[in-house]
């Protein structure tokens, strides 16, 4: 029988799939169009781009949360930060409240954690602006999972090139892009969609979100 592991695994990479497909069909119709035509859709192709980095991205997130969550893993046996995931809302409520009973109700649910499941609202912890790099940085944080040398070394691409650009055709600047420009686009983020479904999925196998 298929696990519910290898089928979340399935699912992953038929979406990186399927997107992939889509930014290459961008690409070929790009190239095989011309003049006005081909400018129009090599902008259109940019916005896409960042589309699917920030969709698949926040996607592959929330499903290794759902993961966690579906699975019944007990609190005390997940990384600090998930740890701390669990019981951000509850973080929140108590500083804004400053209520010194609700303080000590949190206190209470820390020392039932051997005993409580990981449980979070992934639509709402992934929930975020444009994905720039710092974003990405803290999204990654609280999911236990690291900020890899590659995303350091495309910040520049991610925040000025990916973010910036479609930011500015978004918000209505006739911004051209050239081919080239958008084979960069393009090939940048099939490489961090790549390296990001690589990373979730290895947490998922070897059990990275445990406590050592």
């Amino acid at each position: 029988m298929i696990s519910r592991l290898e089928l979340l695994v399935d699912r992953m990479d038929g979406q990186l799939s399927r997107r992939r497909k889509e930014l290459t069909d961008i690409r070929l119709t790009s190239l095989r169009s011309s003049g006005s035509t081909a400018e129009t859709i090599r902008r259109a192709g940019h916005i896409l781009a960042y589309a699917h980095w920030e969709g698949f991205s926040k996607d592959v997130l929330a499903q290794y949360l759902n993961y966690l969550c579906d699975t019944r893993i007990k609190l005390d046996s997940l990384k600090v930060q998930l740890q701390s995931l669990n019981y951000w809302k509850i973080f929140k409520s108590v500083a804004a409240s400053a209520d010194f009973s609700a303080a000590i109700g949190l206190i209470q649910q820390f020392d039932e954690r051997s005993s409580r499941y990981f449980l979070v609202d992934s639509d709402e912890m992934i929930r975020t602006g444009n994905l720039d790099s710092q974003k990405l940085r803290s999204l990654l944080n609280i999911c236990a999972l690291e900020y890899r040398p590659i995303y350091q070394t495309r910040e520049h691409f991610i925040d000025q090139v990916l973010c910036g650009r479609r930011h500015r055709i978004a918000h209505g600047v006739l911004e051209p892009v050239s081919a080239a420009e958008l084979a960069t686009a393009l090939d940048g983020v099939m490489e961090l969609c790549q390296e990001l479904n690589e990373q979730v999925q290895e947490a998922l196998i070897y059990d990275h979100y445990s406590r050592p």
